[in-house]
């Protein structure tokens, strides 16, 4: 009886040290995404509400109200998701006036010598480490995504 007890004990602590599951419908993952506070300073019209708890793989609900910076990270990869909103998205080419705003980040005003793509509810991207990338136009009032954040397995070279 008495190791039963230590496993039932074991148990209990593992369970306990678990990350909790995050979990919202369709309906409370807009609210929220739509409620999401201004965050990012320099960069106005664009909100973001950190979705998962803490983890390696941040998982972002973003809403943007006007374009963006064009930008390229080199230390993870984007895997993004529309939700709702029509956006203009570039991608590739050469971040135009770039500037290293923190180890491994670039931000510019635009990108030259992109690919040109236009986004809209369901639409996915995966944009790789080293990539730049940039909403350079809204349609409508706003665009919402959600964006995870992978860690790249291999430094990248810019």
């Amino acid at each position: 009886m008495h190791s039963l007890a230590w496993i039932v004990v074991a148990v209990v602590e593992a369970v306990s040290m678990q990350p909790p599951v995050t979990f919202l419908t369709g309906a409370e993952l807009l609210r929220a995404i739509e409620g999401a506070p201004e965050e990012t300073p320099g960069q106005p019209g664009l909100y973001s509400l950190r979705l998962s708890a803490t983890s390696e793989y941040p998982v972002i609900g973003i809403r943007r109200t006007r374009p963006g910076r064009s930008e390229l990270h080199t230390n993870f990869t984007d895997v993004w998701y529309v939700l709702q909103g029509h956006a203009t998205f570039v991608t590739g080419g050469a971040v135009v006036d770039g500037v290293e705003t923190q180890p491994g980040e670039i931000r510019g005003h635009a990108i030259s010598g992109g690919d040109t793509r236009h986004l809209k509810n369901g639409d996915f991207a995966v944009v790789p480490a080293s990539v730049p990338h940039w909403i350079s136009e809204i349609e409508g009032k706003e665009f919402l995504y959600i964006v995870v954040k992978v860690p790249s397995t291999t430094q990248q070279r810019r």
